[in-house]
């Protein structure tokens, strides 16, 4: 099983960032589309899958199709909040414009190539992204450690094979809603969403009927100006259209260089790694040696369930206070979208929360180790099933609000190929 779950996280990583260039280049839709639609099939896959290869098989085509969904979707998310600079490229560019304006000693911490020092000047309303980002992992994190009470009472009542099928009904429910309602987000071909590309049936149905009552309009009255219709060239807020390049997936490989990139993600992924291999060895532990039927494995997944839904909440909270507090004592009050200073200790309102809660974890974890070592009662270790779940989210959260949810797209992949060396084979 361990084998399996490493196959699963390694495309994982590897998937984002081949789905990523297409995604900017084709768009957001076609991608999530096509994306669904790989995981939906590699389900039936599963469902019908006589040998163990083929599991193994389909095992690594359904990552490839779940995994880009997120990275995918966090970028959306940014675009659709609206951000100071709209595109990654537009703020490695700025860069050096930045450093000539504002000068050296405000750019102390690190290479002038580097783009966190961009994060730092375009946060924008940064006292409530930490629950913004809380409630965005919340579900992700709650359906982690509930699925397997799901996939227990399906594997019990049914059969394993029946857990495929529902998840590819699943999927299949998922494509038709995203091919019927959720339209296009990519700035560069659709600009603010008043441009036209990639469209939902809905979309091209309007479109097609505005279409035809301009062209009666210009039968009725050929004098008549024929009003415009908005598409991807005429569409409001639609960057210049920039030459199109060779898709790179390898191209987000050159933040690894950048030496506080590589801490951020070192210390994000010894934590997501130690949360997954934990997760990974529980069934195992309450089957093999407090002797639970998979039922009751999957029924004691609720408390992680419950202490992640917990944490998402603590969490968000916590974390808006401290950047509130550190705002107050550097500038005297709780700064607004856009007034945010350039040389704001970010690092000191954002890293010092997530510090504390990755030594809770760490502590949780070796203190699982000495319950099952030592057999202690089953609700000593399923305690520190909770408090591992609860501390882990806001590591995940404080990362990904202090850097900047359109680099943290970037970023994700290289979490999971960390997980993944972790957890080994």
């Amino acid at each position: 099983m361990n084998f399996t779950v490493t196959v699963y996280i390694i495309a994982q990583a590897l998937a984002p960032a081949l789905w990523g260039p297409l995604a900017d280049r084709t768009g957001r839709r076609p991608m999530f589309l096509l994306a669904i639609l790989t995981y939906t099939i590699s389900c039936i896959g599963l469902a019908l899958a006589p040998s163990y290869p083929v599991l193994l098989v389909m095992r690594l085509m359904q990552s490839f199709g779940a995994s880009p969904t997120i990275a995918i979707g966090m970028y959306s998310y940014a675009i659709s909040n609206g951000s100071s600079v709209p595109l990654i490229r537009d703020n490695l560019l700025h860069l050096r414009s930045l450093w000539h304006h504002w000068g050296y000693q405000h750019f102390v911490y690190v290479r002038r190539d580097n783009f966190i020092n961009v994060i730092r000047v375009v946060l924008d309303n940064g006292y409530r992204r930490g629950t913004y980002f809380s409630l965005m992992g919340m579900t992700r994190h709650v359906m982690t450690t509930t699925a397997p009470m799901i996939g227990g009472v399906i594997a019990q009542e049914l059969t394993w094979r029946w857990i495929w099928w529902i998840l590819a009904i699943a999927g299949g429910i998922m494509v038709m809603l995203m091919f019927f309602f959720v339209p296009e987000t990519l700035r560069s071909l659709v600009g603010n969403g008043s441009g036209y590309a990639n469209p939902t049936p809905t979309q091209w149905w309007r479109r097609r009927q505005r279409l035809k009552r301009q062209q009666q309009s210009t039968e009725a009255d050929p004098s008549q100006p024929p009003p415009p219709i908005p598409d991807t060239a005429t569409a409001t807020n639609i960057p210049t259209t920039q030459p199109r390049k060779r898709i790179n997936p390898f191209k987000s490989l050159i933040f690894l260089k950048e030496p506080d990139v590589m801490c951020a993600l070192v210390f994000g992924g010894l934590c997501f790694g130690t949360q997954q291999s934990f997760l990974v060895t529980t069934s195992n532990v309450l089957a093999n040696i407090y002797h639970l039927s998979v039922m009751n494995v999957g029924l004691c997944f609720i408390v992680g369930g419950v202490g992640a839904f917990l944490g998402s909440l603590t969490a968000g909270r916590m974390l808006d206070s401290e950047y509130k507090r550190v705002a107050i004592d550097f500038c005297g009050h709780v700064p607004e979208k856009g007034e945010i200073p350039h040389d704001f200790p970010i690092f000191k309102a954002r890293l010092r929360y997530p510090l504390c809660a990755a030594i809770i974890m760490e502590a949780a974890v070796m203190t699982f180790g000495w319950c099952v070592h030592t057999i202690q009662p089953l609700p000593v270790p399923l305690a520190m099933l909770f408090i591992c779940k609860s501390s882990t989210i806001p590591v995940k959260s404080s990362l990904t609000s202090h850097s900047h949810i359109r680099f943290y797209s970037l970023l994700y992949p290289y979490w999971d190929i960390q997980r993944s060396t972790d957890i080994g084979g």
